[in-house]
């Protein structure tokens, strides 16, 4: 009888471009212990949602699997009386056809006793502040069917929260990252266990697979947390067309209000009194938005308006305005990846006195549904 089944995955990152998605490919490596020695020992990589069985090997390594979401089953047998068919037999059939014609002597629980892992990589990141609100949806899930949102951290894979909203503002801390999936089951036929808080990511289902999206392991995004202090409130990607849209709270208003937009290192390109800058003329990349906020009376010299394209924003000294111009600001980048449902976001950098908050609509994309 095979008992520990222990599972290491190593991804390898392909970029493909803007306008793809991100895509990888594992090496699985997976190890037993308790088999009889005297017998052959064979490891087998199965699709978890078909069971279909996709390779098999003595060594247990498996290069270059594709994105997906997979069991890996340890065969022990008696190599004078091996089950028929055996699993290198049916590569591409079902696993619950290795011994069907004849049953001979393997370990009985080689069925029943599997671990379950993913090959995958984020689809989208996002780098937020800890106070930030993380709010989530989907399209294309069965609307049938019960949808659930689950909250990873990836450093460990364990399971922080589960809901039904998509919102988990204020569940995660600064310097840590996480992943959210989105799981959609059929009620009547649903995984056990479900997903629980403190259990392993890929623990459900283990009793029961039930029916669920087959892509809820494998098609997430990620959320890398900051404390925000003296830092950007990132926006991580925005599509080329869309305006940036930056407005304050807290100001003085009896002072002048200017937005003054930079490159990815502080250096000037343009301002105005709007807060809207359009992305049409800019290249792919990351910006910031500053705000500042002076008095008529005593501006700063030199204001922004007075510095030539590509000066550092830190020229602007003297006078009186808000003390946090140079560190408060919202960071963008220019990237679009295309593909799923527009979310609108919004929110707030607070901890400034010239409160900086932005607004754009985007593309952030969890699942395509196929059940």
């Amino acid at each position: 009888m095979q008992k520990n089944i222990y599972i290491l995955i190593i991804a390898a990152f392909i970029w493909f471009g803007l306008t793809s998605e991100l895509y990888a490919q594992c090496n699985l490596s997976a190890s037993s212990s308790g088999s009889n020695p005297a017998y052959t020992q064979v490891y087998v990589l199965v699709e978890a949602a078909s069971g279909n069985i996709i390779q098999q090997n003595n060594s247990g390594n498996f290069p270059a699997v594709a994105p997906g979401a997979y069991r890996v089953h340890a065969l022990n047998f008696d190599p004078s009386n091996p089950p028929a068919p055996l699993p290198v037999n049916l590569i591409g059939q079902s696993i619950s056809l290795v011994g069907t014609l004849t049953a001979g002597c393997f370990n009985n629980d080689f069925f029943t006793d599997f671990v379950n892992r993913s090959c995958a990589s984020c689809f989208y990141t996002r780098t937020i502040c800890a106070n930030a609100p993380i709010l989530v949806s989907t399209s294309s899930e069965n609307l049938a069917y019960t949808q659930l949102y689950v909250l990873v951290d990836a450093s460990n894979g364990l399971i922080v929260s589960v809901n039904s909203s998509g919102n988990f503002t204020g569940q995660v801390s600064a310097g840590n990252s996480y992943q959210v999936h989105a799981l959609n089951y059929d009620p009547s036929n649903p995984p056990s266990p479900l997903p629980l808080a403190g259990q392993p990511l890929n623990s459900i289902g283990t009793t029961s697979t039930g029916c669920y999206n087959d892509d809820y392991l494998t098609d997430f995004i990620c959320y890398n947390v900051t404390s925000c202090f003296n830092d950007c409130f990132r926006l991580t990607s925005i599509c080329p067309g869309q305006n940036i849209v930056a407005s304050v709270s807290g100001e003085n208003t009896a002072y002048e209000q200017v937005y003054v937009l930079t490159d990815a290192v502080g250096r000037f390109i343009s301002q105005n009194n709007t807060g809207v800058f359009p992305t049409v003329s800019l290249a792919a990349g990351d910006y910031r938005v500053y705000a500042l906020n002076f008095s008529t009376s005593n501006p700063p010299n030199p204001l922004p308006s007075m510095l030539a394209a590509g000066s550092p924003l830190s020229m602007v000294t003297g006078g009186c305005f808000n003390q946090d111009f140079l560190n408060d600001y919202l960071c963008y980048s220019l990237s679009c990846l295309l593909g799923g449902n527009l979310l609108s976001f919004s929110g707030e950098k607070t901890g400034s006195t010239n409160k900086l908050s932005w607004s754009v609509e985007q593309p952030e994309k969890i699942s395509r549904y196929i059940l």
